[in-house]
């Protein structure tokens, strides 16, 4: 039998309307058997003694020094593992890109229906790979509207010989660089992944993209 993960996870939801905030918490206490902490800002929710929840449902648009993707790379540096989920009444695809290369696996459009919301943090909290993704009251949003993951050609270059079990030192004299100038490039890969290791960042590139993105030139 497989375990509703939803029953034990806990989620954190960081917005600073209280009339929404509180709505919010109560339907995910009510639909998802969830327990729901509330926090008016990231300052608050970094304050907070509570353990690091399952996933963060973040508004992009708090208030203040905290608004945007400050918010985002505040908790994903306090919280690295957390699935962190930007939420907005804002749809501009310029704000989406900058919600999903900040870290957060999903944009989800304040619009959506109720249903439709307690739906996508179902599968969210279930952990199931995803490449980044943007939804609203229509359904999920084209990437290619705020595509998250763009890499260089030289990026692209060495991630297709990570894939194919190459060597730092097999890659260098294969594209005739230097072996130092492979592991900065893969330390950027690293980052753009949000990962630390080779390791981490093969299953994550073989788990949530279907192709390569690389930027046009």
């Amino acid at each position: 039998m497989t375990e509703n993960k939803s029953l034990s996870a806990v989620v954190w939801v960081i917005e600073d309307h209280p009339l929404y905030r509180d709505a919010l918490a109560l339907l995910l206490q009510a639909q998802l058997s969830v327990t729901a902490f509330t926090f008016d800002g990231v300052a608050a929710a970094l304050a907070s003694q509570q353990p690091a929840p399952d996933l963060m449902l973040v508004d992009f648009n708090l208030q203040g020094n905290e608004t945007g993707t400050r918010a985002l790379n505040a908790l994903r540096a306090r919280f690295p593992s957390v699935t962190l989920v930007s939420h907005s009444a804002v749809e501009d695809p310029i704000c989406v890109q900058a919600a999903l290369q900040a870290g957060a696996q999903a944009f989800i459009s304040k619009a959506i229906s109720p249903e439709g919301l307690v739906t996508q943090l179902q599968q969210l909290i279930a952990a199931t790979p995803v490449l980044p993704y943007w939804i609203n009251a229509d359904g999920p949003q084209p990437l290619s509207r705020a595509e998250p993951f763009v890499f260089t050609e030289r990026q692209h270059d060495i991630i297709k010989m990570m894939l194919r079990g190459k060597s730092n030192k097999e890659i260098a004299l294969e594209l005739a660089l230097a072996e130092i100038t492979v592991k900065q490039h893969l330390s950027k890969i690293f980052e753009k992944l949000g990962v630390n290791t080779r390791t981490q960042a093969i299953a994550k590139l073989n788990t949530t993209f279907h192709e390569i993105p690389k930027a046009q030139n």
